[in-house]
């Protein structure tokens, strides 16, 4: 599979679809140290960055500069 060549074992991972006008293009992945669980807000925050990715990979030029830390 492909996470297992992208993530340390005995991480936490997650893999979330991007999409844009209801199609997908790509994937968002996130891997952690240590084992555990993402709780309902973290999940929700996942998909908002999704959605935030989505929006902005159609329309670079609104966008000057983007960081994430």
């Amino acid at each position: 599979a492909l996470y297992t060549g992208l993530f340390i074992p005995g991480g936490s991972s997650v893999l979330v679809p991007l999409s844009s006008f209801n199609t997908v293009f790509g994937l968002l992945g996130l891997g952690f140290d240590g084992r555990g669980q993402f709780s309902s807000q973290t999940v929700s925050l996942f998909h908002t960055v999704a959605e935030i990715a989505g929006a902005l990979a159609f329309y670079p030029q609104r966008v000057d500069f983007i960081e994430i830390e």
